[in-house]
């Protein structure tokens, strides 16, 4: 979230789903265009302590930045949310309590990194080293930028 929009961003994701959207007004369709930021990516983790903010912070600047690239470029969300917003959690933590009463969500220990000094598990993305699959070095966790793992 913290990277500002660039016009592979538009024309990859944004600008297909807005006319789209627009496509299915015009034919009388009822529409709801919602779209929003993820505020808990990794990726603004490591940006906001890059530049000594806290994830919050970061996350207010660039919703700030991206909501008015959006509305001068005329793409038109019915909704553009955040993650950090109570709705969000609201409706986050009703899905997964229905999922879980049905039994739907199933439960189990795993290995995952942990930070001694953070005092907190590492996502992916905060690991680096070798590819299991290929043996690149300096790769993240979550992908493998030399053979797409």
């Amino acid at each position: 979230m913290y990277a500002p929009r660039h016009i592979g961003h538009l024309s990859g994701v944004y600008l297909p789903a807005d006319i789209y959207t627009r496509y299915n007004r015009l034919r009388g369709r009822k529409v709801l265009f919602v779209c929003g930021t993820d505020e808990n990516a990794a990726t603004t983790i490591i940006e906001a302590r890059r530049r000594s903010v806290t994830p919050q912070d970061l996350s207010d600047e660039g919703y700030a930045f991206q909501k008015d690239v959006f509305e001068r470029l005329g793409v038109s969300f019915d909704i553009y949310s955040r993650t950090s917003r109570e709705i969000h959690h609201k409706t986050v933590w009703d899905f997964y309590g229905k999922l879980d009463r049905e039994g739907l969500i199933y439960r189990s220990e795993v290995v995952q990194p942990y930070c001694e000094e953070c005092g907190q598990p590492l996502p992916d993305r905060f690991v680096k080293g070798r590819c299991p699959r290929c043996d690149a070095e300096d790769q993240y966790g979550e992908s493998c930028e030399a053979c797409a793992h």
